[in-house]
């Protein structure tokens, strides 16, 4: 963290994916849980996949000593599908935040928000709140999702990141679906959930970017009004 810390913002990405391209991942984080997927489709069918997802956020270091990062989206997307992983959308940050064992309040802060310091900070904060429970449960409701939408490619304004979540205990998330911020933006609030990219939907597998595809099972993956293959 202190190398991090004399960092610029694009110094410090690449630090950190290099870090990660190391093999600085926490073991308990290589150990994916299993997540129900359910929709129903506009011909009123119900559908069913699981999906298998990082039990918590991406962080650098051991099991003993780890710090939750937020990464530039590209950054993210990068490391995902090195990991054979892929980032979620709001519909499976949801079903995560469900199929939580241990959920989390977050917690805002207001003080230099992009800094090395404050990601410090906010991952003690995290950790007074998680250290009763045993590491590598499914664990949510402490940072708002980097995700993928179909906005990112129908909106005017190119270069965005999306965010959303950062789920409150009665279930409902601060964060909407926002595109608002630069895809070079990060602070403290946002985490990084990697999703194995093998999803399992009526005995057959099928990758993230296949199901937005398809004209049926992309309702278990996405619930907006446009939903089609997309990535940063």
């Amino acid at each position: 963290m202190q190398a991090a810390a004399r960092l610029s913002p694009a110094e410090r990405e690449k630090y950190l994916s290099s870090r990660l391209a190391k093999d600085s991942l926490p073991t308990f984080l290589r150990t994916f849980r299993p997540v129900t997927l359910t929709a129903t489709a506009p011909n009123g069918q119900l559908l069913q996949g699981m999906c298998f997802v990082m039990p918590d956020y991406l962080a650098v270091g051991s099991d003993k000593d780890f710090v939750r990062m937020p990464l530039q989206p590209k950054t993210a997307q990068k490391v995902a599908e090195a990991l054979g992983c892929t980032l979620p959308t709001r519909k499976i940050v949801d079903a995560i935040y469900a199929a939580a064992k241990i959920k989390l309040e977050p917690i805002p802060l207001t003080k230099d928000r992009d800094s090395v310091r404050t990601f410090l900070q906010h991952n003690q904060l995290i950790e007074n709140q998680r250290k009763r429970y045993k590491l590598g449960l499914l664990t949510a409701g402490h940072k708002k999702d980097v995700v993928l939408t179909p906005r990112l490619r129908r909106q005017p304004r190119a270069n965005r990141v999306a965010i959303y979540g950062w789920h409150q205990l009665d279930g409902s998330p601060i964060q909407p679906l926002y595109l608002g911020h630069i895809d070079t933006y990060t602070d403290y609030s946002q985490g990084i959930r990697l999703v194995l990219d093998r999803f399992e939907v009526a005995g057959s597998v099928y990758t993230l970017q296949q199901l937005l595809a398809h004209p049926l099972f992309k309702h278990l993956v996405c619930d907006e009004e446009i939903c089609e293959p997309v990535r940063y």
